[in-house]
């Protein structure tokens, strides 16, 4: 088969193909729009949930006094910004 053969033969393919398909993506978008905010609410609620176990489970830490706080502070300010040079 020649060059130009197969280009006709494509041609024609996606011009006869070009109606049904359109009529099943046409029919299929709801459904797909449906499946699709069905499975975005689902994963959002399992997203909430995962975030409320894990506040729950930081919120059993004491909170830190301000003197600790400070030591922290200390602790990661390179030690040439305390200079008076």
């Amino acid at each position: 088969m020649q060059h130009y053969d197969l280009g006709v033969v494509i041609g024609i393919l996606a011009i006869v193909l070009t109606i049904p398909l359109s009529l099943v993506a046409n029919l299929m978008t709801p459904s797909i729009k449906n499946w699709w905010a069905a499975r975005s609410t689902a994963s959002l609620r399992k997203r909430i949930d995962k975030l409320e176990n894990q506040l729950a489970e930081y919120e059993q830490y004491t909170e830190m006094s301000e003197e600790g706080e400070l030591i922290m502070i200390a602790g990661c300010v390179p030690h040439s910004f305390l200079t008076l040079e």
